[in-house]
Parts: C-alpha cells; sequence; structure tokens
C-alpha cells in the first residue's frame, strides 16, 4: 500500500514539475499557443468522444468560442463560468421563447421565411441587451440564441446537452488552468470596468446615460475640454 502511495505522490509531483516548466516558459508566445491549441483540441475530442459513446448531442458550434475565451483570456470576467453558463441560459431559453412565440401565431412554418429571421433578429437584440443589462457578457451565448431562435434546440435533450457540454469544458477548463498553475476563478473574478466609448477628447461611460440630445452631447464635449465655448 505504501509503495501504491508513493507512485500516486510521485506521478502528482510530476504534474506540479510540469507547472513550473510550463510557467517559466510563459514569456515564450509559441508555448502560449500550443497551451490554447491543444486544450482546444482535447477538449472538443473529450466531448465529440462522451457524445459518441452515448448517443447524446454534447457538440454545438458556440461553444468554440467560449472554449476559445476560457484558456485565451481566462483572468478576464468575460470569459468567467458565471458569465459563460447564465449567458448561454439565457441565450438558449430567450431563442426558444421567440420561436415558440412566432410559431405559436402561426408565423413561423417554413424554413428561413422572413418571420423565422424577424424571430432571430428580436433574439440576438434581447438577448444582447439582457447580458449587458445583467453584466454577464459572453459574446458565444449570442450564436446559442441564434441556434435557438433558428430551432436547433427542437428537443429538451439538446438543450440539457448543451448545459451539460459547457459545464464539462468549464471544468476542463478549470482544471488544466490549475494543473498549468494560471488563475481561472471557479464561478466569476471581480468584475471589470464596465465599457465605455471613447473619442477624441472625450469618454462617456454607460452608468453616465446618453445626452438627451445634441445640446447634451455638446455639453459634454465642452466640460471634457473638446471644444472651447468662446468658439
Amino acid at each position: 500500500m505504501k509503495r501504491l502511495a508513493d507512485w500516486f505522490f510521485w506521478q502528482l509531483a510530476k504534474l506540479y514539475r510540469l507547472r513550473f516548466w510550463y510557467l517559466a516558459r510563459q514569456g515564450n508566445p509559441v508555448f502560449f499557443y500550443l497551451f490554447i491549441g491543444l486544450n482546444n483540441a482535447l477538449a472538443i475530442f473529450v466531448l465529440g468522444y462522451i457524445a459518441h459513446l452515448t448517443a447524446w448531442p454534447l457538440l454545438f458550434p458556440s461553444l468554440g468560442p467560449t472554449l476559445f475565451l476560457a484558456f485565451y483570456a481566462p483572468q478576464r470576467a468575460i470569459s468567467a463560468p458565471k458569465n459563460a453558463l447564465l449567458s448561454h441560459l439565457l441565450g438558449a431559453i430567450t431563442g426558444m421563447l421567440c420561436l415558440l412565440l412566432f410559431r405559436q401565431l402561426g408565423w413561423a412554418q417554413e424554413v428561413l421565411a422572413l418571420s423565422t429571421v424577424a424571430a432571430a433578429a428580436l433574439t440576438v437584440g434581447v438577448v444582447g441587451s439582457l447580458m449587458t443589462f445583467f453584466k454577464i457578457l459572453h459574446p458565444p451565448a449570442a450564436s446559442t440564441a441564434l441556434l435557438a431562435a433558428l430551432g436547433y434546440f427542437d428537443h429538451f435533450s439538446q438543450f440539457l446537452g448543451l448545459m451539460v457540454a459547457l459545464t464539462l469544458i468549464l471544468l476542463q477548463a478549470k482544471l488544466m488552468h490549475t494543473l498549468a498553475g494560471v488563475d481561472y476563478p471557479l464561478w466569476a473574478p471581480k468584475e471589470e470596468e464596465a465599457l465605455v466609448l471613447k473619442g477624441k477628447g472625450f469618454t462617456l461611460r454607460p452608468s453616465q446615460g446618453p445626452p438627451q440630445d445634441l445640446a447634451g452631447l455638446g455639453e459634454v464635449l465642452i466640460r471634457k475640454g473638446s471644444f472651447d465655448q468662446k468658439n
């Protein structure tokens, strides 16, 4: 038993040596590129293999960008598990509800009918606004919303498969980042500063709200020093 325990801890120590080896070479972009590429490929292979064994749909196009963000920018809020899970959930539910609404109205019977296009447009617009409002920004979720609005989640098993697959790739991201010694939140990091609109000589923040009219915009520009009031 002691020999087995010694062997286990020896193998575990190898992982930590691999971590130190990777961290010592983080300044080399080649290792960063390989880290991203290999982990993306491994995650998709694992999902595909599980889908093959279980005959359960687990591969969805919108998960590719989520996976990339998780390994490319692990410490940004936009890549955090909270944003990924909640925004994909929001996108899928909103898309299915919009599609159901248009079907109940009898406006979405044909593939790619104008009504279907309208449902898709409404879905993406609503999801974009809600992600911003709830501060769960995660761009790949817009793809999930579009897929749902176009009818790709006709069965609950497909929706459940999406959420299971998403959970699996986020857990893998946490595991691989931990082994590599890279910080990756289990749920959510400290929120980043809100996005701002920057122009020549002025900055508008969403919390300030947009100017009510052109005169209001002029006041903002004057206050920021872009214009001379005497002119």
